[in-house]
């Protein structure tokens, strides 16, 4: 999953997560960790770091 900053303030990130489909994807609230699931999982990133 590759994540790209709008304001072109950072390049563009790349996520490695596990093997599966990807299904739904949100951001929290405060835009510093993303959530998706995936077969029988939710996996998060903290995208502060």
């Amino acid at each position: 999953m590759t994540l790209f900053d709008l304001s072109g303030a950072r390049p563009p990130r790349t996520l490695i997560a596990p093997h599966g489909r990807v299904g739904t994807v949100a951001f929290s609230p405060d835009g510093k960790t993303l959530a998706f699931g995936s077969t029988g999982a939710v996996h998060l990133f903290d995208l502060t770091k």
